[in-house]
């Protein structure tokens, strides 16, 4: 995937101006938050045990918006997952992972 597809030119442009180091920069440190290659992960507040809800959002079945068939989300709506699953069961911590 190219960076240069997700902005205009010109402001491609005008960050060369200023930083020619972007594209290293874009490509390492933001790109992967705009990709979908973040999951849930699980950890229970009592045993310890952890693991990666692979169904999408541990079966709460109240994001049908995120969850067609698919449990990989970019960084934003899997965090907004988690923090909407920690409200709903706070017996557990809920945070994104890359895949």
């Amino acid at each position: 995937m190219n960076f240069k597809n997700k902005l205009p030119l010109d402001i491609i442009r005008k960050i060369y101006q200023y930083d020619s180091t972007y594209y290293e920069f874009f490509t390492n440190n933001i790109l992967c938050y705009l990709k979908k290659n973040w999951m849930i992960s699980w950890t229970c507040k009592f045993t310890g045990k952890s693991g990666i809800d692979l169904t999408g959002t541990n079966d709460c079945k109240l994001f049908n918006i995120y969850n067609e068939k698919n449990y990989m989300y970019t960084y934003n709506d899997c965090s907004k997952i988690c923090k909407k699953l920690k409200e709903i069961n706070p017996n557990f911590f809920y945070k994104p992972i890359k895949a």
